[in-house]
């Protein structure tokens, strides 16, 4: 065969093995790029239901506040109807604001996931907006919204003032309440702060007892900007309207200075305790010693002072510098074999921070809006309650009916013992 023909047939060989690379390597790459648009795909396609699942949260929190609205009328009758939507306004907020989302998520075509995701943010907003209005049109509500639940619910106290520097302050206490809290409640209040969150950028500051079921009885509620010395004295000032100042009644906080001093000033006969589990974080902060926590709660807990100095004791053994800390603003703050006044077994103020949690959700909603979520569970309690009180067959609420009726029942079974034979006996020994 002629070398110029084999040399061709080698030459044309060899060009086809190069091509049969470059296509294996062309396949390699297509195949690798498909893994990552398969990959990018199912990224996609979770983000879109992520979304999604925001959206549909926001619709069901829509239909919530309708639900909770509907069901408020009962005991307070407070009525303003402009401020939330109608049925076509909600239905409009399900279709327009969640079609889209609904038609990627079944087909996995559409918007990017940065476009997704404000997609499913502008209509969590606006279905927030429809059902709150602006933060703008809740302001200019609320004295209306509380001119109306005032003449609606008398004894009620709504405050709204700015101050010069334009700082705002907004005080709440209901009518039913305040009487309740006067007639039949303990003055053992629990007082407490907490931000809130979304355009409020506010704290609510509030006070809280507990009735004779052992439960939360919210007394007042307040709105400031900010929580400073100014707005705490603000609050207390006109939390003086419900709660007279004598030795009766017990404010119990954390230690901050901007509560005691109101209360030093605006409540001199009064009695403040300090809530012992922040002085435990601050305990466990300091010197994280279990035992010396263990001792501290002991002496936090002893009624006799006998046992309280002993606890003491054993804490200056182990640790000498802690006595001295917790000396600092006087046992006779926590500790109730040395306090003045009666705390009976309100040692925290867990009652005003569960109530801030009931309020979790709700803490980013506009103010008129947020106010009216507090009516609202307001009159769903007392409207519980009021039911709930109707089965009470004795003078105790059910919760102490049951505790008095265990210890009766163990008692049942001790061995009784005549006290003068008693004595006889050991005299004799």
């Amino acid at each position: 065969m002629d070398s110029q023909l084999l040399r061709q047939i080698f030459a044309t060989a060899t060009g086809t093995s190069r091509d049969i690379q470059n296509l294996q390597q062309r396949f390699e790459t297509m195949t690798t790029t498909v893994e990552k648009v398969q990959r990018d795909l199912y990224s996609s396609r979770d983000y879109t239901k992520g979304a999604l699942n925001e959206a549909t949260a926001a619709r069901r929190e829509v239909e919530t506040m309708n639900d909770e609205y509907d069901a408020g009328e009962q005991e307070l009758h407070v009525r303003d109807g402009t401020s939330f939507p109608t049925e076509d306004a909600r239905d409009t907020v399900s279709v327009c604001e969640l079609q889209e989302l609904e038609m990627i998520d079944n087909t996995g075509v559409g918007l990017g996931e940065e476009n997704l995701y404000s997609k499913a943010w502008r209509g969590k907003e606006r279905g927030r907006q429809i059902l709150h209005s602006s933060p703008e049109e809740s302001y200019k509500k609320l004295p209306s919204y509380c001119h109306m639940l005032t003449e609606g619910n008398p004894g009620t106290i709504a405050h709204i003032e700015l101050d010069p520097n334009n700082r705002f302050y907004f005080f709440l206490a209901f009518g039913p309440s305040i009487r309740g809290f006067r007639e039949h409640i303990r003055s053992v209040i629990c007082v407490d702060g907490r931000h809130l969150k979304g355009w409020n950028k506010g704290t609510l500051l509030l006070a809280a007892a507990q009735d004779a079921n052992m439960q939360i009885y919210p007394i007042a509620w307040d709105v400031v900007d900010e929580e400073t010395n100014v707005s705490w004295y603000w609050f207390f000032m006109k939390l003086k309207d419900i709660v007279n100042d004598s030795n009766q009644p017990v404010f119990v906080s954390d230690k901050k200075n901007s509560i005691k001093r109101p209360i030093t000033m605006l409540f001199p006969l009064s009695h403040h305790g300090a809530c012992i589990w922040h002085i435990e974080k601050n305990l466990i902060a300091r010197y994280s010693s279990p035992n010396v926590i263990f001792l501290f709660k002991s002496a936090a807990l002893a009624y006799r002072v006998l046992e309280f100095q002993q606890m003491m004791r054993q804490i200056r053994t182990i640790r000498p510098a802690v006595p001295s800390y917790l000396e600092r603003d006087g046992p006779s703050t926590w500790s109730p074999a040395n306090f003045v006044g009666n705390r009976y077994n309100i040692m925290t103020n867990d009652i005003a921070e569960s109530l801030n949690s009931v309020l979790k959700r709700q803490r980013s909603f506009p103010i008129t809006s947020f106010i009216q979520h507090i009516t609202t569970l307001m009159q769903q309690w007392f409207f519980e309650q009021r039911n709930a009180s109707t089965n009470y067959h004795t003078a105790l609420a059910s919760k102490m009916e049951g505790e008095l009726r265990q210890s009766f029942d163990a008692s049942a079974t001790l061995d009784i013992q005549n006290l003068d034979e008693l004595v006889s006996r050991l005299a004799q020994v």
